[in-house]
């Protein structure tokens, strides 16, 4: 077994390749295809990768000089939607050895990259699994918008596809949203799987013009946090459209929980998957009762094979990192990531919560809160970066009196034309602190 890179844009050249590493027995490295070409090589090393595909868009050969790795160049089309056709789907063989099957390189919480190692049995047990919880019918189709190098896209949406045997289209990742809507309307496109970044463009989009999504019936959210006010607006413009919210992280196949037709309260992320089980650990180390917020904690048969778990009589549980709660159905409530949470002079304060609530009351977009550092009063306080109408902050603050503790108010808001996201479509907080830190900086300086 040989570990072998794979970088390249959604294609099905892309999808063909990885099909062939893995009939021969290897491993997939899936990188990110616009990872630069020298942080490829790395990862590539910390696998002892010696043969590489990739788009031969995406290199030059003054950049592989003297690198003892083979890059195999391969033409590709993505620059239309394609259909994928039969010939494929007879290309793949579900496989459940525990033998590696694919590295996915997931974002860490420092920001480097980590390598997750999934075997043939963890991806393919937990595509079984969200098939029986997507409810999928031999007529639909699905549009992948999203890329193949991510653990949720290739299990939740490629493997599925294949295993399922219904029309699955790819295209170009980078489009506006508006020709996405188009493309759905052209190819009668029933299934979607996005990010909740994704579908607030989509409802901004569909806000402004009709668009004849008759065929569409079944949306599946994940990737970040999905608000109630988007919820609720999705359900005001596409009634017709069912909207499930997932949750998951690639280290546990990546599937975790998903909602369905009879758990779907509007903001949980639904109900472990079969075979999966959640409990929630809170501060003195036991688990936690109903709507009792504490630490996510998942055991699962996917988990990955590089993993470092804590193991207790032979029972695996991944610490995700997660805060959140369960109710009395069992439905699972994210409320916050761990790294996330504010401590603010002796106060937690859960910056979900709050943004929830300025989607509410006010007439944004978009919201993050977070704790930065301000340097001429040489103390942290709470700021609010938003996009969508700009406010006046004294209005804000005294309409949020009536809703929010004095601590959990923000101190400053900033008005931004676009909220940062990263590679994966998540909030990028670091990079929204530094940018109001340094105009914070900058206004001391002058």
């Amino acid at each position: 077994m040989a570990f072998i890179g794979l970088v390249g844009e959604n294609s099905l050249e892309y999808i063909e390749l990885l099909l062939e590493i893995w009939k021969e027995g290897d491993c997939a490295v899936l990188i990110d295809y616009r990872t630069p070409i020298f942080s490829i090589i790395n990862m590539l090393k910390e696998y002892s990768t010696k043969k590489c595909y990739i788009d031969k868009k995406l290199i030059k050969s003054n950049e592989i000089d003297n690198i003892d790795i083979s890059f195999i160049k391969y033409d590709s089309n993505c620059n239309d939607v394609l259909l994928v056709p039969k010939y494929i789907y007879s290309l793949f063989a579900p496989n459940y050895n525990n033998n590696p099957a694919v590295v996915i390189f997931s974002s860490g919480t420092t920001g480097s990259y980590k390598g997750i190692i999934m075997s043939h049995n963890a991806i393919n047990l937990n595509a079984d699994m969200i098939i029986n919880k997507m409810g999928l019918k031999q007529n639909d189709s699905l549009y992948i918008i999203k890329k193949f190098s991510h653990s949720s896209t290739l299990v939740g949406e490629l493997l599925v596809s294949l295993k399922t045997n219904i029309k699955l289209y790819i295209g170009p990742l980078i489009l506006p949203p508006r020709i996405i809507l188009k493309n759905i309307e052209l190819y009668k496109i029933s299934v979607m799987c996005i990010n909740p970044s994704i579908l607030k463009l989509f409802i901004l989009e569909c806000s402004k013009k009709k668009y004849s999504l008759y065929n569409l019936s079944k949306i599946f959210s994940s990737g970040d946090k999905l608000y109630l006010n988007d919820i609720v607006k999705i359900e005001e413009l596409l009634p017709n459209i069912k909207l499930f919210n997932m949750y998951g992280l690639t280290e546990a196949g990546p599937r975790v929980t998903m909602q369905d037709i009879t758990h779907c309260t509007k903001t949980s992320v639904g109900i472990p998957l079969e075979g999966v089980e959640i409990k929630i650990i809170c501060n003195n180390k036991i688990s936690c009762g109903y709507y009792t917020h504490g630490e996510v904690y998942v055991k699962t048969p996917c988990y990955a094979l590089n993993y470092n778990y804590k193991e207790n009589n032979e029972e695996i549980w991944i610490r995700t990192g997660d805060i959140g709660y369960v109710d009395e159905n069992n439905e699972l409530y994210i409320v916050n990531r761990l790294d996330d949470v504010i401590l603010l002079n002796s106060h937690k304060i859960y910056p979900y919560f709050i943004e929830n609530k300025m989607l509410e009351l006010f007439r944004i977009d978009d919201c993050v809160i977070l704790k930065c550092y301000n340097k001429l009063k040489d103390k942290y306080i709470i700021c609010c970066a938003y996009t969508g109408e700009k406010m006046n902050e004294l209005h804000i603050k005294n309409i949020l009196k009536d809703y929010l503790i004095d601590y959990e108010i923000p101190t400053l808001y900033f008005h931004f034309i676009e909220i940062p996201k990263n590679s994966n479509g998540k909030t990028d907080r670091k990079k929204i602190r530094k940018h109001i830190e340094s105009m914070m900086n900058f206004h001391i300086q002058k």
